[in-house]
């Protein structure tokens, strides 16, 4: 039980006047029982009950926001500036773990040279295929080789048909794009139309 008494000299001031209404709305908001004598030169405000319980806040803090997918660090990771790239790595250190997946660094070629190769982050699907974010599309790559296999528009699609193919004997045989030949190339389409 809650009770007593506040005596405000000088009601009619400004700062007395706020004073007051304050007093008169934590009273209503308490739930409180009030009564309030007004003479002259002061207010006394009488107050006695039980105070309302109030709902505790719950001492939570704002959630996160989801984490990050593989997709998408590996998509980030390869568009970012130079001074995010540690970041994303290890973003992709991390979400690949998260989703169970092997990441690797592999050599992937950027053009028709010998030496003409880069480094990227890619899903290790078999010890002989990967799939990894390319300029416009995922790419299924031979990892031996860094040759582009197959592309697809997402990043499952290329999971997918990279995991459909990957037991593939001839891939294999290929340790060198010189062991490319036009029969591989050939039995390659045939068993990526059947994947797809």
């Amino acid at each position: 039980m809650t009770s007593g008494r506040t005596v405000i000299h000088n009601p009619a001031t400004p700062e007395n006047v706020k004073r007051r209404q304050f007093i008169l709305d934590s009273l209503e908001k308490s739930g409180l029982e009030w009564s309030e004598e007004i003479e002259e030169n002061r207010v006394t405000i009488t107050y006695h009950g039980q105070p309302k319980q109030r709902a505790r806040t719950a001492d939570r803090k704002p959630a996160l926001p989801p984490p990050a997918t593989l997709e998408r660090c590996l998509r980030s990771q390869r568009d970012c500036d130079p001074d995010e790239r540690e970041y994303w790595d290890e973003m992709i250190r991390l979400a690949a773990q998260r989703e169970h997946c092997t990441v690797s660094r592999i050599a992937i070629r950027t053009g028709h040279g010998a030496d003409a190769t880069a480094e990227t982050w890619a899903v290790m699907v078999s010890e002989h295929l990967a799939v990894n974010r390319g300029r416009e599309c995922w790419t299924i790559t031979h990892v031996q080789t860094g040759l582009a296999a197959g592309t697809a528009s997402t990043f499952r699609d290329a999971l997918r048909i990279a995991q459909r193919v990957a037991e593939w004997p001839e891939w294999g045989i290929v340790r060198t794009p010189a062991d490319v030949t036009p029969e591989f190339r050939r039995k390659a389409r045939e068993a990526f139309g059947v994947a797809a």
